[in-house]
């Protein structure tokens, strides 16, 4: 029994049962109506349908048939390219001034100490950092007295640096703004969603990292996340990501490194979505994996879901 206080909103209650009498897993949506509660089968699938076990339940019932035909497309083609070299992670979590501003890194002497780091910035590409994290490799009293000078905290002091860089970032929680970042060096984020790889293959990362910047990879983020129950915001984070495949050879360096060069900054998805070279990288897309009859089926879709959110958020 759950009373009216204590349990209102996304409850999902599973049922196990040994064995299954129909072959066929069900989804349906029960509503309560003038006190008894009727049963709707939103989706019905046979217990062997492969994409019950290779898509999240949440894209499942999110998508229309359409969509998830389209990315049935998308999986198909991964399966011709090595996608082991890359992994997917979480950046770190760290309190607010773990994170120094990059105007008192003139105070530091140990230079190889300091890492840079990515806090709330929006970008495409980080070249340039705002921040950066000190972390002791090397001890140094005049550093340390610098840190407490500035209010400032170590990165996890007196432990061994065992993270990886990661080559791309994206938010971890999706409000307006969709991107992909493509990081320079050596910089952690503060709990973005993170790409490392192995290969050291430029062509390879940015090919990731158009993809990434796809609206049909925007699409995907909207539906398959997991819904936050406060203030609207999807919260799709690294785990949601995996289920995807992210390399496809689509694009020559040429190609790719004039779009870096055009790609501009992060702002509004609707605004976005008008934005010419935002088009042209969801038209070299939708060309690469055959389905441009499906674009404006695919941006239609992600402003439906998009709009949703948001209006969910101001309810």
């Amino acid at each position: 029994h759950f009373s009216d206080s204590n349990v209102n909103i996304n409850t999902i209650i599973t049922i196990f049962k040994k064995e299954s009498i129909e072959n066929s897993i069900d989804f349906l949506m029960m509503n309560k109506n003038n006190g008894e509660i009727n049963s709707q089968l939103i989706k019905k699938y046979n217990i062997n349908d492969s994409r019950i076990s290779s898509m999240k339940w949440g894209f499942i019932l999110y998508s229309s048939d359409e969509i998830r035909n389209i990315f049935e497309m998308v999986l198909n083609k991964s399966k011709q390219y090595d996608q082991t070299f890359y992994s997917i992670g979480q950046g770190i979590n760290e309190t607010k001034n773990t994170f120094i501003k990059t105007i008192h890194k003139d105070l530091f002497k140990n230079k190889e100490n300091l890492i840079n780091a990515i806090f709330k910035e929006s970008k495409y590409y980080y070249k340039e950092y705002e921040y950066f994290l000190y972390h002791s490799l090397n001890n140094n009293k005049d550093d340390y007295k610098n840190i407490k000078e500035i209010d400032a905290k170590e990165f996890q002091s007196g432990k061994d640096l065992k993270r990886d860089y990661p080559k791309i970032i994206m938010p971890r929680g999706i409000g307006s703004t969709h991107f992909a970042g493509l990081t320079y060096g050596k910089a952690l984020s503060n709990s973005y969603v993170d790409i490392y790889t192995n290969s050291t293959d430029v062509n390879k990362i940015l090919n990731i990292w158009l993809f990434c910047n796809s609206s049909l990879f925007f699409l995907y983020r909207e539906i398959s996340g997991r819904k936050n129950l406060g203030g609207g915001m999807l919260k799709s984070e690294a785990s949601d990501i995996k289920n995807l495949p992210l390399y496809y050879a689509i694009c020559d360096p040429k190609k790719l490194k004039d779009i870096l060069k055009r790609i501009g900054s992060p702002e509004n998805l609707l605004d976005r979505l008008n934005a010419e070279i935002q088009k042209e990288i969801d038209s070299i897309i939708f060309e690469y994996f055959g389905i441009q009859k499906y674009s404006k089926l695919i941006i239609d879709e992600l402003r439906k879901v998009y709009n949703l959110r948001n209006n969910k958020a101001k309810t």
